[in-house]
């Protein structure tokens, strides 16, 4: 795996460290951030908190740039249309849920430990941004820092592939890594920013820390306030993100995933063995994260649904990405305690099929395909 990412110092840039200042990356206010590396208009800087980012330079305020030209590292002619990026170092977690009734299916509560580190996008990716790379717009709720949505996870990956091949063709991109869809280990991961909680924010969820429908707050009477129900998705960055500087991470538009639940090995075969991402060989992803429709016990970081790929919600779903190694199918992650495969399960992604099933024919049907 290369060095980039890897061991106690992962940014030897050669190339001199400045002074701390607050970077504008037009997106969620402004940062205090010290400049690493600017490689090509991909930019790699340090927070006072120990957080790193990359930042495209195109997305910039002028004073930015022109600040990048006085220390002799002017931004990139080329574009950079990657989104921005927070480095997760590799730990461990517990994953899974506690929640009274949700356990056969999505899981007991068990420890993970993540072998490498990566990066991943602090925000859900915009519209802004997937014009950059696709040069069209499938969102129902337009604007440039609304998050994209009613994409499918096929297309998902195509805005990744592409990215890839843009940034790889611009020499940005280290030998090994990809962008592409996080997988289930690495959002749980990220949404829980630290915290051994229900979600990034801590035990519970009001409607001031993210983007749902409020009148049904998580694990507390004390705020319910249907009158902050936006009925839409928000700009990106509009509330406070986790422990890790990560936003939305729970509301806003529901996120794809690169593979199937199985990465927390319940529906993996007798005798397996092993854990991996692929041990499960079903045609269905996951979504997580929740959405500005649902209740707030929906948008935990436990939490996902089941859908067949080729689903498009109507508005609230949409992506972040990962930029990351690029078979994260061959690493093996450590568990425990194993969880047996149920019948309970199989009978639970079985309805999940045969809903997506439906909505997937009636869509065709709807635009005469």
């Amino acid at each position: 795996m290369p060095a980039l990412l890897l061991g106690a110092s992962p940014f030897a840039t050669g190339q001199a460290s400045f002074d701390y200042r607050a970077w504008d990356t037009g997106i969620g206010g402004k940062r205090e951030y010290r400049l690493l590396e600017n490689k090509g208009g991909l930019l790699t800087l340090e927070g006072k908190n120990g957080i790193f980012a990359k930042v495209s330079s195109t997305s910039l305020s002028a004073a930015d740039k022109t600040y990048l030209r006085t220390i002799g590292l002017p931004a990139s002619n080329t574009p950079c249309p990657a989104p921005e990026l927070v480095f997760l170092r590799r730990g461990s977690f517990r994953s899974g849920d506690d929640l009274e009734g949700a356990r056969s299916f999505i899981g007991r509560r068990r420890a993970i430990t993540l072998p490498y580190d990566f990066w991943i996008g602090r925000f859900e990716v915009t519209q802004g941004e997937w014009e950059a790379v696709m040069e069209d717009n499938p969102s129902i709720f337009r604007g440039k820092n609304l998050p994209v949505e009613t994409v499918n996870w096929y297309q998902a990956m195509d805005f990744c592939d592409r990215l890839t091949k843009m940034e790889r063709e611009a020499g940005r991109l280290p030998d090994g890594f990809t962008y592409r869809l996080p997988t289930n280990v690495e959002w749980e991961y990220a949404a829980h920013g630290g915290k051994a909680a229900a979600t990034g924010m801590g035990p519970s969820l009001v409607a001031r820390q993210a983007n749902f429908f409020g009148k049904f707050p998580f694990r507390t009477r004390l705020e319910k306030d249907e009158s902050s129900n936006t009925g839409a998705p928000r700009p990106v960055g509009s509330y406070k993100g986790n422990d890790w500087g990560l936003a939305d991470m729970h509301g806003n538009v529901w996120e794809w995933c690169l593979d199937i639940a199985s990465s927390f090995d319940w529906a993996s075969p007798r005798g397996s063995g092993g854990f991996s991402d692929t041990q499960y060989k079903g045609f269905e992803k996951t979504i997580r994260g929740g959405s500005w429709q649902v209740y707030g016990q929906l948008c935990r970081a436990g939490y996902f649904i089941v859908l067949d790929p080729f689903t498009i919600s109507s508005g609230d779903l949409g992506f972040r990405i990962v930029l990351g190694p690029q078979d994260p199918n061959r690493i093996k992650f450590r568990k425990l305690p194993p969880n047996k495969p149920s019948r309970q399960l199989e009978r639970l992604i079985g309805q999940w099929k045969e809903r997506a099933g439906q909505e997937v024919k009636v869509f065709w049907q709807k635009n005469d395909l």
